[in-house]
């Protein structure tokens, strides 16, 4: 990270205001956006992740849950949204 950047910046003040720990992300190189085995694969990590409650502390929060949501033509949103790209 570069000193006095946005995301220095942000954890920063995370470790100031909030007591949660250290943040950890997971990094995914080569993901396919548009691969429902890829999608599968990265929401079955999240949920492993969460049994790991000895070095896990719960809640873990992944993004697969929302893009799923943009997967579903029937969601809510589809018609306010002009474009179906990923």
């Amino acid at each position: 990270m570069i000193s006095g950047g946005d995301l220095d910046t942000y954890f920063t003040y995370e470790k100031k205001y909030i007591e949660i720990g250290p943040p950890a992300y997971l990094v995914l190189k080569g993901f396919n956006y548009s691969d429902s085995t890829d999608i599968t694969f990265v929401n079955n990590m999240a949920n492993a992740l969460s049994q790991l409650n000895t070095t896990v502390q719960p809640p873990i929060y992944s993004w697969v849950g929302g893009f799923n949501l943009f997967l579903n033509d029937n969601a809510e949103w589809t018609g306010y949204c002009e474009t179906r790209d990923i």
